[in-house]
């Protein structure tokens, strides 16, 4: 499995490394609601890391248990959040996929948009 280390700036954060003030604040008291599940599900689903394999997996659930990891995860990381490392770590590690920064970065603007929205 290949990872991205360290951090090169992204379209998620407003400055390498910085994310803005209001996503911090949010993602770090956020509680997993079933609303934030349900839509983050709806975008892996739409974006579906896994093209036709999908098919052959029986417990995917349409990435639930994604969804909540990476909702969990985004929780957890409080000032330091890159909801696009966190997408790259979360599906590769799920599926043994190596998904570049860029392949998740526009599925992470998405889920911070599902987040931010929530303020």
């Amino acid at each position: 499995m290949s990872r991205t280390n360290g951090s090169t700036g992204s379209p998620i954060n407003p400055a390498p490394g910085e994310p803005s003030r209001s996503f911090i604040t949010t993602i770090k008291d956020m509680v997993i609601s079933n609303d934030h599940t349900q839509k983050v599900m709806s975008l892996l689903v739409e974006w579906n890391p896994l093209g036709d394999r999908a098919n052959s997996i029986l417990d995917l659930d349409n990435y639930r248990t994604e969804a909540i990891d990476i909702l969990f995860q985004l929780g957890l990381a409080g000032p330091k959040a890159n909801v696009a490392r966190v997408v790259q770590d979360v599906i590769n590690q799920a599926f043994d996929l190596s998904l570049s920064i860029e392949e998740c970065s526009g599925i992470g603007r998405k889920i911070k948009e599902i987040i931010t929205k929530s303020l």
